[in-house]
């Protein structure tokens, strides 16, 4: 691994900083994996 960030933690960080919620950082993360 070449150390960058993977696309779920990426999608995690930035939900969490622009929404500040825990549950919508979830439910995000399950939508994407679905």
């Amino acid at each position: 691994m070449d150390g960058k960030p993977r696309l779920l933690n990426q999608l995690r960080e930035q939900t969490y900083v622009r929404y500040h919620s825990i549950c919508i950082e979830t439910a995000y993360v399950k939508w994407v994996r679905d």
